[in-house]
């Protein structure tokens, strides 16, 4: 048999039905996204809002008339006389942009102006949905700090540096915030005032540890703050750690701000504010945990170098006199030294 008959028709039919090859390319996968524009017992107002996506400008907004997109949620907001207002004191005031990202490179800037209220505006960045986000907090903490601070599954905490900051009334700032993969960059007023990298929101267990954690966790701390006196105390499910704040680092000649860290896990922690209404000035040392009677948390701080009593209806506060229910406290006279940094114990019986 003559093999040769059998071959060039094989080779012919392989040449002739091949596929040419093609390049192919992949379009870069698209994630959630957004911003946040927001306050914290503060009325405010936006103006000039602009997001690009890489190349691709995402949103311009001047507030010249109504745009559908935002979404309010919480808070009161209305577009009126070019700008978007918000008027009232929730805790937090946010209204979000939406929108999906296709490049690891974005930038958000906005004018932020303060038109009443305690404390400053938020500006919210890397939303992915309403329990995974970032957000800039200017003028937190009784208007004395700005800093970065992350939600992560609904845990809130504080990354990268606080920075010392006072928002005036009625005055514009400049906003920007430029993300570039793990790298975050905020400025205000055209200065940089926060440089770092973070992971963003990879689902993980966090109650699971690396074998190496031992290693990886040897001297950090556990809550990212400069503490003492602390009492850890659990309600419905949520630890909450209560201690003294020295006052970044004047030790006794004053305190930090009053706040308490909640976590779900022991392990990661967050602070939501002080403990007491806006304008609280006293020295507030060794908390102790509160007790919960009746519906009432009784807290026990030293506060200027003397024992009180503070009440509330939430363990975040906020704390006020028990008797008045203003903000305030009651000091405590006792017969016996001792009158610092007091802890409470509750007997067999109930009784205090």
């Amino acid at each position: 048999m003559n093999t040769s008959f059998i071959l060039i028709p094989i080779i012919a039919a392989l040449i002739f039905t091949a596929a040419p090859l093609t390049a192919q390319t992949t379009a870069p996968a698209e994630t959630a996204n957004g911003i946040l524009l927001g306050s914290w017992k503060t009325q405010v107002a936006f103006d000039d809002v602009k997001v690009t996506d890489g190349s691709k400008v995402v949103l311009s907004d001047s507030f010249d008339a109504e745009n559908r997109d935002w979404t309010t949620k919480s808070g009161e907001w209305q577009v009126a006389d070019g700008v978007y207002r918000q008027t009232s004191d929730a805790t937090p005031a946010l209204a979000r942009y939406a929108f999906k990202s296709s490049d690891s490179h974005y930038v958000a800037s906005v004018r932020a102006k303060k038109v009443g209220g305690s404390e400053g505006f938020l500006v919210g960045f890397g939303v992915r949905d309403s329990e995974n986000f970032y957000w800039l907090n200017f003028g937190g903490w009784g208007n004395t700090e700005s800093s970065l601070e992350k939600t992560d599954d609904g845990d809130r905490r504080p990354i990268g540096p606080r920075v010392e900051t006072k928002i005036e009334n009625d005055r514009w700032y400049d906003i920007k915030i430029e993300v570039t993969g793990e790298r975050i960059q905020c400025f205000l007023d055209g200065r940089s005032i926060i440089d770092l990298t973070d992971d963003g929101f990879a689902k993980k267990d966090a109650t699971v540890l690396p074998a190496d954690n031992d290693k990886l966790q040897f001297g950090q701390a556990l809550i990212p703050d400069l503490v003492a006196d602390p009492s850890i105390v659990e309600f419905n499910g949520v630890f909450y750690c209560y201690a003294t704040t020295d006052g970044e680092g004047k030790h006794l000649s004053t305190s930090g701000l009053p706040v308490v860290w909640k976590s779900k896990d022991f392990l990661n922690w967050s602070f939501e504010g002080s403990l007491f209404p806006p304008g609280f000035k006293g020295k507030y040392w060794a908390p102790s945990s509160p007790i919960l009677r009746d519906g009432t948390y009784y807290l026990y701080p030293t506060i200027d170098e003397h024992l009180t009593v503070v009440t509330a209806k939430s363990p975040e506060g906020p704390f006020l006199h028990p008797e008045t229910h203003a903000p305030g406290w009651k000091v405590i006279t006792t017969k016996v030294g001792g009158r610092i940094d007091a802890e409470v114990l509750i007997d067999d019986d109930g009784r205090g």
